[in-house]
């Protein structure tokens, strides 16, 4: 075996001998400075195609999150609807449900027309259950208990759940807003307590 020394930035490498005797001492030798600017040109490349914008137009495509983490971002959503409605923020209340708020059923003056009648309205958040997966579709269910006090001064209470959805990470979307927890259904909103009964309609004496 030979060991061939390179000069102008080649380093040197070894030429083996195999059975049929050495190789040809006109055998190219290595480039590794060109080999080591084809390598930085291919992470280059590598680092521009994992930037969003490199991803086709109209898709979004979001890293994975950790399992543990879900359940308490779902929980934050809860509590964050709950605090915009508590500050009649109805529009980004609204704006929380599915399908930025159509999901509610409801235009922007329908949904906070919902709220009209109350004066406090306000809720405790519950551990949320587990995640439940399939078909590239995340849901899970947080319970709620709401309290308040209507317009005339009558309390109230009630207890429920909000069912919440968004798309698993890894699965491209339209956009960014599918793998966000929004609130899909809920069973607590709003509360509509029995009216009260006339004053006069205590039992008369016989």
């Amino acid at each position: 075996m030979r060991i061939v020394i390179a000069t102008g930035g080649v380093m040197p490498i070894l030429l083996g001998c195999g059975l049929g005797g050495c190789s040809d001492p006109k055998q190219q030798q290595l480039d590794v400075t060109a080999a080591a600017a084809r390598a930085q040109q291919n992470i280059a490349r590598y680092a521009a195609d994992s930037r969003p914008g490199r991803h086709p137009v109209g898709t979004t495509k979001i890293a994975a999150a950790a399992p543990e983490t879900l359940p308490e971002a779902a929980a934050a959503v809860v509590r964050r609807y709950y605090q915009r409605i508590a500050a009649h923020d109805f529009a980004g209340a609204r704006a929380l449900w599915c399908r930025d708020g159509e999901s509610s059923t409801l235009d922007r003056a329908g949904f906070a027309n919902r709220f009209a009648r109350y004066a406090r309205y306000d809720a405790s958040i519950a551990a949320p259950g587990s995640v439940d997966a399939g078909a590239g579709q995340l849901h899970i269910s947080v319970p709620v208990r709401v309290t308040g006090t209507l317009t005339d001064g009558m309390r109230f209470a009630d207890d429920g759940m909000v069912l919440l959805h968004r798309v698993n990470d890894g699965i491209e979307t339209a956009s960014a807003e599918a793998h966000l927890w929004r609130i899909e259904s809920t069973s607590v909103d709003p509360v509509i307590p029995p009216p009260r009964p006339p004053a006069n309609s205590a039992p008369g004496r016989r």
